[in-house]
């Protein structure tokens, strides 16, 4: 029953080959291969210049200090994104080495300028200085009082030619004299006037009429021949012309008395007035005498400042170039000094630099690999820089397909996992110049070879700018490319 069993299963599988034999012969008969329409292969994202893994020169044995940047952070070319232990050492050094220098400069300037003879030439120096100060301060206020002194000089000439004129015109006195002149005239009239009895002779006229009148006018009444109130009129007649010769001849006396009083006043005036411009007169003559004396005064103190100050600068200065004496070979060792410090500067310069590292070229970190207090591993570099601004996608291309690929030639990108939507656009910039084992993870599916051990060649596409900024933050991501023939 068994080896019947096994001779039925044998003769099943013996039918199911041959059946299997028979169809494919028919379908290779019925279906021609088809022509490939492109070129189709794996390749990675990479930025322009791939990834750059930043240290600095002999970093094997340092620690990292400092992190300036974040993952993902744009840099420009020379900005410090890192700084290692021992920099503030480093830069206490380039401090000192500086020190130095300054040091020396000051000691080759002091011996070339002949200050050697620190001691003589610097008490020479000062006395220079001082003399030369004194000199300049001392030579300002004599000029600024002289000429002070010609200002007031100046006034004093143009009042005194002022005065002098006006005194010699009478000008001074011409008012006063008016004024006296007037007063004794009205004085000589108001007398003659009063004398005369001119001023009185119209009342005293009136009031002989008046008597008169009322005298004859009692002499009437007293015979009937006049009213009492006629009578009283009369008499009222005459009092008022006596009370009219009264009140004239006050104020005749009066006017008289007033006329004495200014006679007084101008002739008092004008004495204080003749007396006024004598003593003003004098007074502006003693004041230009003053200061024309005044004007020689400063003009002699500033010629002797001048001369005195002089002469000892002079002879101060002989004294410092005597004392000044530059050798040589000082200078010599002075200068090759100078230059040691120098050197010393620049490699502390150098060393400091070493501490820092900096970016290349203008890009974005994607990733730190060593953090704060880690030993610098220098394979994999403190942190990756790439140029994300412009990507490219490196396609394997098998060797066998390489003849099929152009420079110039167009190419549709996708993601292989998923990782961006839709395609990409580039063109082929670059065909490698060697062969070599393929490095893209094999995928499954339409692949031009399934073997891993395959030989590829490296073609470089530069993603359109339109297309760059999709794909600037998938650095190595592996896509699918796809070249149309």
């Amino acid at each position: 029953m068994r080896s019947y069993l096994l001779l039925i299963i044998y003769g099943l599988m013996t039918l199911l080959s041959s059946c299997a034999s028979s169809i494919a012969k028919q379908n290779s008969k019925l279906v021609a291969p088809a022509q490939p329409n492109a070129v189709i292969a794996l390749g990675r994202i990479q930025p322009e210049g791939e990834v750059s893994k930043l240290s600095v020169v002999n970093a094997q044995d340092s620690r990292v200090d400092r992190i300036l940047v974040k993952e993902g952070d744009l840099v420009k070319r020379g900005q410090v994104i890192a700084i290692l232990q021992g920099i503030d050492r480093k830069q206490a050094d380039l401090s000192d080495a500086l020190a130095d220098v300054n040091l020396r400069e000051i000691e080759l300037g002091r011996i070339t300028t002949g200050n050697f003879k620190k001691s003589q030439i610097a008490a020479q120096e000062a006395a220079v200085v001082k003399l030369q100060a004194q000199l300049m301060s001392t030579r300002k206020q004599r000029e600024a009082a002289l000429i002070s002194a010609r200002y007031q000089l100046d006034n004093a000439e143009a009042n005194y030619q002022r005065q002098s004129q006006a005194d010699r015109e009478g000008l001074g006195l011409l008012t006063a004299q008016a004024k006296l002149a007037n007063a004794e005239a009205e004085y000589r009239r108001r007398s003659e006037f009063n004398r005369s009895g001119d001023n009185t002779l119209g009342s005293q006229a009136k009031l002989n009429n008046a008597r008169e009148e009322y005298q004859r006018k009692q002499q009437i009444y007293q015979s009937g021949g006049l009213s009492r109130s006629q009578l009283d009129k009369a008499q009222e007649e005459f009092i008022s012309a006596q009370a009219a010769v009264r009140e004239r001849g006050i104020e005749t006396k009066t006017q008289l008395d007033k006329a004495v009083e200014e006679l007084t006043v101008a002739k008092a005036t004008l004495r204080e007035k003749q007396i006024e411009t004598r003593n003003q007169l004098g007074k502006i003559k003693t004041e230009l005498l003053t200061a024309r004396s005044t004007v020689k005064e400063r003009q002699a103190e500033l010629d002797q400042t001048i001369k005195t100050l002089g002469a000892e600068i002079r002879q101060a200065q002989a004294q410092l170039a005597e004392i000044r004496e530059v050798r040589p070979s000082d200078v010599k060792i002075a200068q090759a000094q100078l230059a040691k410090a120098k050197i010393a500067v620049t490699q502390k310069k150098a060393a400091i630099t070493d501490s820092e590292v900096r970016v290349p070229v203008n890009g974005q970190i994607l990733k730190i690999n060593t953090r704060i207090g880690e030993r610098v591993d220098t394979t994999q570099g403190i942190v990756e820089l790439a140029q994300t601004d412009r990507m490219y996608v490196v396609a394997d291309i098998a060797e066998i397909d390489i003849s099929k690929i152009k420079q110039g030639q167009s190419a549709v990108i996708t993601s292989e996992y998923g990782s961006f939507t839709g395609e990409i656009r580039g063109v082929v910039e670059q065909v490698g110049l060697q062969v070599a084992r393929k490095q893209t993870q094999e995928a499954t599916g339409n692949t031009p070879t399934t073997d891993k051990e395959s030989r590829v060649i490296a073609v470089k596409i530069k993603v359109a700018p339109t297309d760059s900024a999709k794909v600037a933050k998938l650095t190595n991501l592996q896509v699918r490319v796809r070249l149309p023939l």
